[in-house]
């Protein structure tokens, strides 16, 4: 499956060693009064509360997210459909056709999914791809893909790095845009 190889100076590991799914489906719709939070998932927010909703009105069943599980499309990852599950989403429930996993000790789910995110793990996931007319990448074809795989404080260390620098470049954004209203007044 993989046509693009990694080197790295960590150890070159499967992942399905360090990923499961989770595949539990929650009838909502035997909970007709109960009003539902149902998680989205696109390229450019990643994850995110996309509605409520009543059991009565949700004809299957769905899929339930916990707090760091990875959530993707399977027909549009390769062009970056995949997100996070952070505290910050409210919502637990997306729909059955999307891909739902959680990784284990040994890798962050933050790490893994801002690798995801990067130019490089991107067309490995192209690469990965399966279908002739509508890509799709199944769990299974996911699971057989190699990532560079540091230890836990690396990890840690690797995704504190990128997280400093988003918040600089937010922050260094929003000072252009406050000195472009200044130059305007």
């Amino acid at each position: 499956f993989v046509k693009s190889s990694i080197s790295s100076k960590y150890d070159i590991v499967e992942l399905s060693n360090y990923i499961a799914e989770r595949s539990e489906k929650v009838k909502l719709f035997n909970f007709p009064d109960e009003e539902f939070g149902i998680l989205g998932v696109n390229n450019k927010i990643g994850l995110f509360d996309a509605y409520k909703e009543f059991g009565k009105n949700i004809n299957q069943a769905y899929k339930r997210v916990e707090n760091h599980d990875l959530v993707y499309n399977p027909y549009r990852v390769n062009v970056g459909s995949i997100g996070w599950k952070t505290e910050n989403q409210k919502n637990y429930f997306t729909s059955p056709a999307y891909v739902v996993f959680e990784t284990n000790s040994e890798l962050l789910s933050e790490f893994l999914y801002r690798m995801f995110k990067t130019n490089t793990f991107n067309q490995i996931i192209r690469d990965n791809t399966t279908g002739s007319v509508r890509q799709n990448l199944k769990f299974d074809t996911l699971s057989k893909i190699k990532i560079p795989l540091p230890s836990l404080e690396v990890q840690s260390r690797i995704v504190a790095n990128y997280n400093a620098k988003i918040k600089l470049a937010n922050e260094q954004e929003q000072n252009a845009k406050q000195l472009e209203q200044e130059i305007e007044k």
